[in-house]
């Protein structure tokens, strides 16, 4: 389950897997690798939803793998990093 404090480290390091394996605190370490690129992908798709750039049928989709797979803080995040990330 992606939480908060998951988001959080992934911003912390910019979504930069690479600088986040080398460099990150144990206590840091508690993403695996799944999850890292489930949060990339996930900001990645919302900032196409918020560009309109996918289709109803995707858009739905991809709420859909949101609410699987986080908790009502992480979606708020990821839809948040989204929107900055497009803007």
């Amino acid at each position: 389950m992606i939480t908060k404090e998951k988001i959080r480290i992934y911003n912390r390091y910019n979504g930069d897997g690479d600088m986040w394996l080398r460099s990150a605190k144990k206590s840091e370490k508690i993403i695996n690798d799944l999850e890292w690129h489930l949060i990339e992908n996930l900001i990645n798709d919302v900032g196409l939803i918020e560009k309109g750039l996918t289709s109803q049928s995707y858009s739905e989709e991809i709420k859909k793998r949101l609410e699987e797979n986080c908790d009502e803080e992480a979606r708020s995040l990821i839809i948040k990093l989204a929107k900055n990330a497009s803007d």
